[in-house]
């Protein structure tokens, strides 16, 4: 059987397509097997991964999206660009050796042969689809210094400040294609190196781009001041900002589209003393990367037993808390992926929807239609829901609804910015939610922070001073103890971290601490009652993660201030 028979087969075996309409499918493309592919994975991209391993199965290949692994972007750097996006070629990873080749033709021998002589070892190739090598491919060979070399190239600036130009002058500034090359570029170049934000400030002589890579921001770029305006214009067209307003903030939404994606951006501007500031915030990587199970969060296992307490109860709400950017959502979508099986009736309303989990009902806020979080709480308890997911909590209207709805039935899992997990609570009553409402209805708390992981190639062990043990950890003195630090080499950009990992702390609320809640307890007393039950803050929980060689006493420290 050829490889076009075996998937051909299979795709009617699993059901996705009948074999009536197989056989007029197979007829329309010939018996073309990856034409047949295409058309599928296009018709229902929720099958799309499926499609993909079906495939990789038929040529005797894995199935990777390259979206959803990490990518030695040095290895790209071995393959000609040219060679590299004709071919259609994208080099993963390395592991013993061998150079894992992600490719739509991964049974062209020839093809890896070449491969195999630009890279110097020996090739393992995986199938992706020919749109997902192509967008990886546009990340993988931008750089910083490619970037420097539109800049020095545009014959675009402009010596005034953008208040003092006409909005037609600045909408052709914006149209400029050195400047479009330039601002697409600068996306692609944050995409490669992990940012959340990309921030784009004015000072007195320059222009300065920084981006937050793991919670840090990092310099980049300095820029002349006479590229601000072209630079801003750009990203306000994109964003159907106002171009010719430079003395109000703005904000907007700029959809930026990638061969296998389109990319949700939040804009934001401000007026500064040296013209305006812009902050992007890439917010659409997400809702085509894996949900991770509940196993992945690096959750100590008390707090994994806490969660799991939690969330099996038929009804009540559970807050997860911390700042923007602390993986609450992450964490809570992990919850749902748990949650999630065909007897219960999952809702989603977020600003805006980050993940996609098939079997949930997600429901994105829409400003225009005054669909917010209290107007689709109502609405969702007409639709006979078992766990409902509230973005966040921010105002009395959405608190009531929801302590109301965790009261009748439903489980209820959302965020609020405080903290401590424990100053939800108090947090609900400055809302002026009823105590009486507050106690019953809240069932467990969690608070979490990002701090950045050690990079797994360089770290380096070291015995800490005795007064540094004595200072956070419980030392008696006897015990050798060897902790981990950042070195720094080409994997992490020299920074010596790679990625993050969560610090936790979960309190499952109980009935003393509903008696004290409904007795109008203050923030302090709470906390003095939890610490009997056996209530740990984050930091007891990060200096683990220290012991672990995961993270540093540093980072602990950045994140969450002393008891």
């Amino acid at each position: 059987m050829t490889p076009d028979q075996e998937f051909i087969a299979k795709v009617v075996e699993r059901g996705i397509v009948t074999d009536t309409e197989c056989r007029d499918l197979v007829t329309r493309y010939q018996g073309d097997g990856f034409a047949l592919l295409l058309h599928l994975a296009q018709r229902d991209p929720r099958q799309r991964d499926e499609l993909g391993k079906l495939w990789g199965n038929a040529l005797h290949v894995a199935y990777v999206d390259p979206g959803k692994v990490f990518i030695q972007y040095d290895l790209c750097q071995k393959l000609p660009e040219a060679f590299a996006k004709s071919k259609r070629l994208l080099p993963l990873y390395e592991f013993g050796g061998a150079v894992t080749l992600a490719t739509p033709t991964p049974a062209d021998r020839q093809l890896v042969e070449q491969a195999e002589s630009h890279l110097d070892a020996f090739v393992s190739p995986v199938f992706a689809y020919p749109d997902q090598v192509a967008s990886a491919l546009e990340i993988a060979y931008q750089s910083n210094v490619s970037l420097e070399k539109l800049v020095s190239a545009s014959t675009v600036r402009t010596g005034v400040r953008g208040g003092t130009i006409g909005a037609e002058e600045l909408r052709k500034l914006s149209e400029d294609k050195g400047i479009i090359n330039f601002t697409n570029g600068l996306v692609l170049l944050a995409l490669k190196n992990r940012a959340s934000d990309i921030h784009i400030e004015p000072l007195a002589k320059a222009v300065r781009v920084r981006f937050r890579i793991d919670g840090v921001l990092q310099d980049f770029f300095m820029l002349e001041s006479a590229l601000l305006a072209p630079i801003v214009s750009r990203f306000k067209v994109l964003a159907e900002a106002d171009i010719a307003e430079t003395r109000r903030p703005q904000d907007g939404r700029v959809r930026f589209p990638l061969p296998d994606r389109t990319l949700d951006i939040r804009f934001s501007c401000i007026p500064t003393v040296n013209g305006e500031k812009i902050v992007l915030r890439l917010l659409g990587q997400t809702s085509f990367a894996d949900i991770p199970d509940l196993d992945e969060l690096d959750l100590a296992r008390v707090c994994m037993d806490k969660i799991r307490h939690i969330i099996e109860s038929p009804n009540g709400i559970f807050f997860v808390t911390g700042p923007t950017g602390s993986g609450k959502t992450t964490t809570l979508y992990a919850i749902l992926k748990y949650l999630n099986h065909p007897g219960i009736n999952i809702l989603t309303i977020e600003d805006p929807v980050e993940y996609t989990l098939d079997g949930a009902n997600q429901v994105s806020v829409n400003e225009a239609t005054e669909l917010t979080f209290a107007p689709a709480l109502r609405f969702f308890l007409r639709q006979d829901p078992d766990v409902i997911l509230v973005g966040e909590i921010r105002d009395f209207e959405t608190a009531s609804i929801a302590a109301r709805a965790a009261l009748t039935g439903h489980l209820v899992l959302t965020t609020m910015h405080t903290n401590t997990s424990l100053q939800v609570i108090t947090r609900m009553l400055d809302l002026g939610v009823d105590a009486a409402l507050v106690a019953p209805s809240i069932v467990g708390t969690m608070a979490q922070r990002l701090v950045r992981r050690l990079c797994n190639y360089c770290k380096e062990t070291y015995e800490p001073p005795p007064q540094l043990l004595d200072q956070h950890f419980e030392w008696d003195g006897s015990a050798k103890v060897t902790l981990c630090k950042p070195k720094g080499c080409a994997r992490c950009n020299q920074s010596g971290y790679s990625g993050r990992l969560a610090i936790h702390e979960v309190f499952v609320i109980n009935d003393a601490i509903r008696t004290l809640v409904s007795q109008h307890a203050t923030a302090l007393e709470i906390e003095a009652a939890a610490r009997q039950f056996g209530y740990q803050g984050m930091r007891y929980d990060g200096f683990k993660k220290v012991l672990r060689g995961l993270t540093t006493i540093e980072e602990i420290n950045r994140v969450v201030t002393e008891d």
